[in-house]
């Protein structure tokens, strides 16, 4: 009985292992020749409205295309919905540009400048109050501003109830960060003191001055009418961008960064803050890859990355490994393992302020290494099996046969023994 039992038990973890092979891998040279990658990507800018995000890709064959549009999807996010909350940098210095350049934009008199203390006056005393935030390095604001003054000049004269204003950025730093003032210029309308919408149409003095009555309800157009817009109480709006790109098989990077075709931005209000719900590399894998690989293949997956500094952001750096899976069914899959290091990138604050091309961005540099690894079940023959089965059943006779002649024999001398003492 007991020699069935042990038999019985071998042959169980014999078969298991005949039917489970471990799981072997082989490292050789990489002779993919497919000339591109494809990456797929699931990332939420955690405080970037959507029609600011830009994805732009480079690579070491000097492709270097800008705003992809094409195979992305953009959804705008509230903060609840982007599950976190990114704190307003501190106030900075900024850097000054010159007083030269602020002389354009001082000749006025209908649209006053206000200071913090005139700022909380102003709000206070009048219903609705409408204020260019700008800074006087922004080619768009100066373009701007003979524009706002005639703007203010025609409400002035036309009676309308709403109080016109500026404020200059780099001299009132700290009011225009409380403000969160991420872009230059910034037309934001105030009603009771309190922030309801951003102007981002056509900036000439009719469709400037449409907007502003139809948002007060001061022309002819019923106030119900006024179209969607958002107001600075959709704070932290976030953007969720998915997709794929298909690049060049060469070094490269894409990354997502603020752009505008009407707008300067203010680096230390741009906050490129993300969460990585998915990223990785080649077509999207099926269940039959094992899942000790899975996690290996997108390690960036639903972490996040907050910078909460000014003029701070993150670059990730993606070493990509051409993975093969020969599993014994069907044809080899085609995967790649990722490993993945990032470090918080500063920006240089004495050259940025108005350079576009260095407002912080979430960049994601990758390389394709030249090694592929193989996976593979290092399965037997089924000769082998059938041997090892003989073995262990051979084996097993003939170990408790040894085993019984022993106790036998053991048996035999004790009870020789004991007779010749009660002889």
């Amino acid at each position: 009985m007991s020699c069935m039992l042990v038999m019985i038990t071998l042959f169980t973890m014999e078969l298991w292992h005949y039917m489970q092979p471990p799981l072997t891998s082989e490292l050789q040279i990489d002779d993919n020749t497919e000339p591109m990658i494809r990456i797929n990507f699931n990332i939420t800018a955690l405080d970037m409205p959507c029609q600011w995000v830009s994805i732009d890709v480079k690579d070491r064959l000097g492709v270097n295309r800008r705003d992809v549009e094409q195979n992305i999807k953009k959804f705008t996010l509230t903060e609840k919905q982007a599950k976190a909350h990114v704190d307003s940098p501190p106030p900075q210095k900024w850097v000054s540009k010159g007083d030269e350049m602020e002389m354009a934009m001082d000749a006025d008199a209908e649209s006053p400048h206000l200071n913090p203390e005139e700022f909380a006056t102003v709000l206070r005393d009048k219903k609705f109050v409408f204020i260019d935030f700008y800074a006087p390095w922004c080619i768009w604001c100066k373009r701007l501003a003979p524009t706002w003054e005639k703007f203010a000049k025609k409400l002035h004269d036309e009676h309308y109830h709403i109080a016109v204003r500026k404020v200059d950025c780099t001299k009132h730093q700290q009011l225009c960060n409380q403000q969160r003032i991420r872009a230059f210029p910034t037309m934001r309308l105030f009603k009771s003191g309190t922030p309801i919408a951003d102007f981002d149409g056509p900036r000439t003095i009719e469709a400037i001055t449409e907007w502003a009555g139809r948002i007060t309800g001061e022309d002819e157009v019923p106030h119900e009418a006024a179209p969607e817009v958002k107001g600075q109480n959709d704070e932290h709006l976030g953007c969720l961008v998915t997709g794929f790109l298909m690049v060049n098989r060469v070094p490269g990077n894409f990354h997502l960064q603020a752009k505008s075709s009407t707008h300067n931005f203010n680096p230390r209000e741009t906050n490129l803050s993300h969460v990585v719900h998915h990223l990785s590399f080649g077509e999207h894998m099926p269940s039959q890859v094992p899942p000790e690989y899975i996690s290996k293949m997108a390690p960036l997956d639903n972490k996040r990355f907050v910078s909460r500094d000014p003029h701070i952001t993150f670059e990730h750096y993606i070493k990509v490994v051409t993975t093969r899976f020969s599993l014994g069914w069907g044809a080899p899959l085609l995967g790649y393992q990722l490993q993945h290091t990032n470090h918080q990138y500063a920006f240089d604050e004495q050259h940025s302020v108005d350079d576009d091309e260095n407002i912080p961005e979430a960049r994601f540099s990758y390389d394709l290494s030249p090694t592929a690894v193989t996976v593979s079940r290092g399965g037997r023959r089924w000769y082998e099996f059938l041997t090892n089965l003989c073995a262990i059943i051979g084996g097993v006779f003939t170990v408790m046969g040894l085993i019984d002649r022993s106790l036998h024999g053991i048996r035999s001398k004790v009870f020789k023994d004991s007779v010749g003492k009660l002889g």
